[in-house]
């Protein structure tokens, strides 16, 4: 009985064939998991042929952050807001703080706004996280969670400040 041939393996984690188009499968680990129990799945398009330079290029640059813990990139990534080719940018030019910054349609005030009062929370006495959640809710109030940062200008800045 002849024996049955293996498929070969991914040269990369997570690389897994759909059809003719490459794919970046992966279960995010419990501990920074919004489910808990099951784990959160990321199941995404890398937008390349099965087999390209492409679809391991950019298989490797999510594996990447993958191993980096990069976390709130990688569901940004999943959740559409951020191209794979942005990645594979990043990852290439050692730019991970780029990452942070970008978004479909810019980085969002109310995002940017929720990631410092997280840091500054962990990381700053209480009196402290009162005064930038204040100052933030002003901020957020005046200008609108969905404005993307790269649109407010200097001088509604400016104005914001002086009102």
């Amino acid at each position: 009985m002849p024996r049955r041939k293996r498929p070969a393996r991914s040269p990369v984690p997570g690389l897994q064939r759909r059809g003719s188009r490459a794919y970046y499968v992966r279960t995010l680990p419990r501990a920074v998991s919004v489910d808990r129990e099951r784990g959160d799945r990321i199941s995404k398009s890398l937008e390349a042929e099965w087999g390209s330079e492409a679809a391991v290029s950019r298989a490797g640059a999510v594996n990447t952050l993958w191993e980096r813990g990069d976390w709130p990139v990688l569901r940004r990534w999943a959740a559409g807001e951020v191209h794979v080719t942005e990645l594979v940018r990043a990852v290439r030019e050692g730019d991970y703080d780029r990452l942070k910054r970008l978004n479909a349609d810019g980085y969002l005030l109310g995002r940017a706004v929720e990631e410092h009062l997280r840091r500054t929370e962990a990381t700053r006495s209480v009196r402290t996280h009162e005064i930038h959640r204040t100052a933030c809710e002003a901020l957020v109030a005046h200008f609108g969670a969905d404005r993307p940062m790269h649109t407010v200008t200097t001088a509604e800045a400016e104005a914001f400040l002086h009102a």
